[in-house]
Order: C-alpha cells, then structure tokens, then sequence
C-alpha cells in the first residue's frame, strides 16, 4: 500500500510540475530512476560544466526534432521524421498544405515545423552547493548550443576544444535575459574549471534511452484535438486512434493560447515555433518526405480526411487574404 501511495504522490508531482497532465519528449520516469533532475537556465549567467556520454567520438550534445503545443494538453513529441526518417502526421499534414497553396497556408506550415532542441548532461557549477546537486538533464535551446560551439573554438587560431573533457574542460558561460517569447542568451564564454568527479561520469544513460518515443497513432490522436493519458504498456502502439476534422483555424488558436499559460522557464525560450510574423522560410525547410511504405490499417493517410477539410482549409484562407488586404490598408 505504502509503495502504490508513494508512486501516486509521485505521479501527481509530475503532472503538478508540468502544469497539467502534459506528455513531454524526455521520460520524467526515466529521470526518476536515475535520481537526475532536470536543469533550467536561470535568468542572469548560468554556470555549467557539460559532461561528455560514453562515446569519445560523439557529440556531447544531443540533437532532437521535436513538435511542441500538440492538442489540448500542449504535449511535445520527438519527430519520427525528422529524427527516424519514419511516418509523422504533423509532418504529413505540413506537406499536404505545401502541396495544396504553400503561399496561402505559409502561417500555419511554419507553425507545423519541427523545433531543433539539444539535450546535454550538466553540472550547475555556480557555486557549491549547486554542483553538489550532480549531474542534470538540460533540455537547451539550440542558441545555447550555438554559443556552446562558438565558445568551444579559439576565435584566433580557429582551433577547437572539447570543454567537456574530465580532466582539461571548461565551464560554460553564458546570460539569460527576458522571459517568455523575448528569451535571449548571450555572452557565451568558458572558464578553467577543476576536474570533472568520477561519480558524474559513472552510470550516465545514452540520451535515446530518455527520450519518450511515441508512436504514429500517439500523436495523430493528440494533434486531432484527443485529451493526453499517461502511455500505457499494455496498449499496443498498433491500435487505431479515431479520426477528427483537421480544423486550422482552431489548432492557430490553440497553439496561440500558450502565450497566456503559466509554463516552464525553458519552455519559454524554445526556437519559437509559434511565432506571429514567420520570417520567410527558407529552402531547407522543405520537409523531406520518407520513403513510401505500405499502408497500415492503423495509420490512416493524413488525407484521409480530405472532403472533410474543405471547408476549413477555405476558411483560414479567406482570414489569411482578410488580415494581408488589412496590413496593406
């Protein structure tokens, strides 16, 4: 009984922490087991010695695609492909509006874009009592990798370090300023820092081991407006989710209503991918389309619902042609 109770006020902490009963990309119970928390950048300067995986010849970073603000929950998930070359139904949807008018639907392809995130194992070593706290999961914006790598090369000779060696590395420095959409981080340098302690490097996970796969039928549930429940187990990742109408107009008002949400510092400081006014989208966006793979009944196409979605697709672009005649008054 006592065990049951203690997974339970666990539970309830996770879902409390979350802001709702929010699924996430990273498996908080995953972290759990480690006993490793998660590490957000403060505002002001942030201190980090970046500890590097067990592979000599990878990254100490993490890359990962990652769809945010899916359904009613505002849940975030790992693009299939984007990071498996494998089927994902945002990304489908996305292609199908670039094929159909991707000049009139261009607002709501960019917000459909997957979001580069970098995860790395970190030491707050702000002081003390901060590095006594070990070694944390830190879910970065990919600026911070970019000031990461700037400050891993000498601007001089051009030669590059590895701050993460136990034994030669550096700490990461770096500022934190604004909140929410107005989130900048800046002033990337490192400093000397002492040797890494053996029990940060011993028993690290590989960060795929971390990360909250969900499958086609997961998300395509989610993004058709269906209310999250915690992944269970015993349902088969085969069985079909009921289809509902894809409706532009009420997943732009969906996606916006984040703003006014109480969410997490790091949340606030993602590449925004709900932006107001996209910038023009580059040639690379293109999403690659995967191979073509026989149907699975489970999987239903992205245009399954076509006649459907006449309708709506008319209407966002009538709003689109309104708002544009209107800037131009």
């Amino acid at each position: 009984m006592m065990k049951s109770r203690i997974a339970a006020i666990r539970e309830a902490k996770r879902i409390s922490d979350r802001g709702g009963n929010r699924r996430w990309f990273t498996s908080d119970q995953k972290l759990s087991e480690l006993g490793m928390k998660s590490y957000a950048a403060k505002e002001g300067h942030n201190f980090i010695a970046i500890i590097p995986p067990k592979d000599p010849t990878k990254y100490f970073g993490h890359l990962v695609h990652v769809h945010y603000n899916v359904g009613p929950n505002k849940n975030a998930f790992v693009c299939p492909t984007a990071d498996r070359n494998a089927r994902c139904p945002i990304c489908e949807k996305r292609a199908q509006l670039e094929e159909e008018d991707a000049e009139v639907h261009k607002d709501l392809i960019y917000e459909l874009r997957p979001s580069l995130r970098v995860l790395f194992f970190v030491v707050d070593m702000k002081d003390k009592s901060t590095a006594a706290e070990g070694v944390q999961l830190y879910d970065a914006p990919n600026t911070v990798n970019q000031l990461v790598c700037g400050a891993s090369t000498n601007p001089r000779t051009g030669e590059v370090i590895d701050i993460s060696d136990p034994q030669e590395g550096k700490i990461m420095v770096f500022e934190r300023v604004g909140k929410g959409r107005n989130t900048k981080y800046q002033n990337g340098k490192i400093e000397d820092r002492p040797p890494l302690l053996p029990e940060w490097l011993e028993g690290l996970p590989e960060f795929v081991d971390i990360l909250d796969l969900a499958s086609y039928e997961e998300i395509q549930a989610s993004f058709d407006g269906g209310v999250n429940e915690p992944p269970s187990p015993q349902v088969s990742s085969t069985t079909t989710s009921p289809q509902a109408e894809f409706d532009p107009a009420a997943y732009r008002k969906n996606t916006q209503s984040t703003q006014e949400q109480d969410v997490p510092v790091e949340q606030d400081s993602f590449d925004i991918p709900f932006e107001q006014t996209p910038p023009a989208k580059p040639q690379e966006e293109q999403v690659a389309q995967p191979e073509a793979q026989p149907q699975q009944p489970s999987a239903p196409p992205a245009d399954a619902q076509q006649p459907q979605e006449s309708s709506s697709i008319s209407d966002i672009r009538k709003r689109i042609q309104e708002r544009m005649a209107a800037r131009k008054g």
